[in-house]
């Protein structure tokens, strides 16, 4: 919370908030690393932050003109859920505008 000051943007209040609970329906994005394709899983790597390691099952959307055969090294957001042991399990990836 706050306001601005001229130019500038001054904080009057800062709060942070935990990650949501394992099976909260979140979105992440990053660069898609390390696709493995016979193991549906790639490594998610965000412009700032820990990679995050994501799976897809065959439910998961791949919004056109992106396919699991052209993840690689594309901006990306992941729309999902991390399950036990931070694994994040995609429901929707698409190109990140």
């Amino acid at each position: 919370e706050g306001g601005v000051r001229g130019d500038r943007v001054v904080a009057s209040r800062v709060s942070c908030r935990p990650e949501p609970g394992t099976g909260a329906v979140v979105e992440r994005t990053g660069r898609a690393d390390d696709v493995d394709m016979a193991n549906r899983r790639s490594a998610l790597t965000p412009v700032a932050g820990t990679t995050i390691a994501v799976v897809w099952t065959d439910t998961t959307l791949f919004v056109a003109p992106l396919a699991p055969s052209t993840l690689a090294v594309r901006d990306v957001r992941v729309s999902g859920y991390f399950r036990a042991g931070g694994v994040f399990t995609a429901r929707r990836i698409e190109l990140q505008n």
